[in-house]
């Protein structure tokens, strides 16, 4: 008898942005408008297969994190 798997999803986003030619953190870069972070997790959210989404971002972003208002739903 199979057991039925939990798949989660860790988002890596520590990234400097720096060859973006940007001053944000890449994560935080908007494209059209949206930054990318929260583009990646609301993909992810997008796939009922996945029940957790773990960002990974540096401890030095984690108040502009916070300030996405992303929901904690699946968010570890």
């Amino acid at each position: 008898m199979l057991r039925s798997m939990r798949v989660g999803a860790i988002v890596l986003a520590a990234g400097r942005g720096e060859r973006l030619g940007h001053t944000l953190p890449k994560a935080f870069v908007p494209v059209g408008g949206v930054p990318m972070l929260v583009r990646s997790i609301e993909q992810l959210r997008a796939v009922q297969a996945i029940s957790c989404i773990q960002p990974v971002i540096p401890s030095s972003e984690h108040a502009r994190f916070n300030e996405l208002g992303l929901n904690s739903d699946r968010l570890a």
